[in-house]
């Protein structure tokens, strides 16, 4: 038997609004136990964020101070 969406939804998502932080958003996830997250403002929604899409963009600033740190250090020997 094929399930309905309404099987598997969450009946009361936990929501962020644009103007919050990205690792606020995260921390909501991690504490939720959930992988995405609505946007939401004044009732509608404008999208939809995904632990996936923080933790790529920490990793591309995390390897970006890593090059800067590298380079600063073997020019400065």
């Amino acid at each position: 038997m094929v399930n309905q969406v309404r099987d598997w939804m969450t009946f009361k998502p936990v929501a962020v609004r644009e103007e919050g932080s990205a690792l606020e958003a995260l921390d909501q996830m991690v504490e939720q136990g959930i992988r995405h997250l609505p946007v939401v403002e004044e009732g509608r929604l404008y999208g939809m964020i995904s632990a996936g899409d923080i933790l790529a963009s920490e990793v591309q600033d995390q390897q970006a101070t890593i090059e800067y740190m590298e380079e600063y250090l073997y020019r400065h020997r």
